[in-house]
């Protein structure tokens, strides 16, 4: 996951500069600032067999807006994601609906391009969420445990200290570039694994923002039996975390989806 190179908008003190403080005490700094933190915009950047993979991502308390893209050619596809407190919504193409979420030809042929409703109770609703569906997971994911500390070029002006170690979201190496002075609220990030890196950037920490439900979304039901109805986008910015995988499973009835909206503000 990627995110806009900048820290800004932040209303929590640091209790010193990450730049003058020993590695784990910086991580902790890191953990502290991010857990005063109401929302994050952040993207995720990576190529996979020559294919440039990019999900944004917008994290609140409590909810999560989404939205994928794979590359162009053959396989290239896109999605938009919410999770919301009681329910998650996907509008997504055939490719990702197959390839991704695990979606039967068919199906994913019947549901392209329209929103769909899931709630906790379907199978379906685990492939869309994630550890990073709100800011407590987030503050998780960025919790760094053997932590080295080395000096880094700036980034986008903003000078910056890297963090090294390991987090909970990641079996690999999570890097963190954290302004030397002020908040230390990550800039920056890098994910290395046996695959290919990943390219994070983080930005509009604590920023009002708001994730509403779509109007028009159905449930979805499989074998795609009901009509699928196209809906508007939901307001919010489409946002990262995993897409996730797996069949997106059987859902309820094919009823529209009820009213559902959530917000947080810094």
């Amino acid at each position: 996951m990627a995110l806009v190179i900048s820290a800004c908008g932040s209303s929590t003190p640091s209790a010193a500069d990450a730049g003058s403080l020993s590695p784990s005490a910086a991580a902790l700094a890191v953990k502290s600032a991010v857990a005063g933190e109401s929302s994050v915009q952040m993207v995720a950047t990576e190529v996979q067999s020559g294919k440039t993979i990019t999900q944004s991502v917008l994290v609140t308390r409590s909810a999560r807006s989404e939205s994928l893209s794979i590359g162009s050619g053959k396989g290239a596809g896109s999605a938009s994601i919410l999770i919301l407190p009681h329910d998650a919504y996907l509008k997504a193409t055939t490719s990702i609906l197959t390839s991704i979420f695990g979606m039967p030809a068919a199906d994913a042929s019947h549901y392209a391009g329209h929103w769909l409703y899931f709630t906790p109770s379907s199978s379906g609703y685990k492939s869309l969420s994630s550890d990073v569906s709100s800011m407590s997971g987030i503050s998780k994911q960025l919790d760094l445990s053997s932590v080295k500390k080395a000096s880094h070029p700036p980034i986008d002006g903003v000078k910056v200290v890297a963090l090294a170690g390991k987090s909970t979201g990641t079996s690999g190496t999570l890097y963190l570039y954290v302004p030397a002075s002020g908040p230390a609220l990550p800039v920056a990030g890098l994910v290395k694994e046996k695959g290919p890196d990943i390219h994070l950037t983080f930005s509009s920490w604590g920023k009002p923002a708001s994730i509403t439900a779509p109007p028009g979304a159905v449930a979805f039901t499989q074998p795609a039996t009901a009509p699928a109805t196209s809906g508007s986008t939901g307001s919010g910015s489409a946002g990262s975390g995993s897409a996730g995988s797996g069949s997106a499973g059987s859902g309820s009835t094919g009823s529209t989806a009820p009213p559902s909206s959530t917000s947080a503000s810094s």
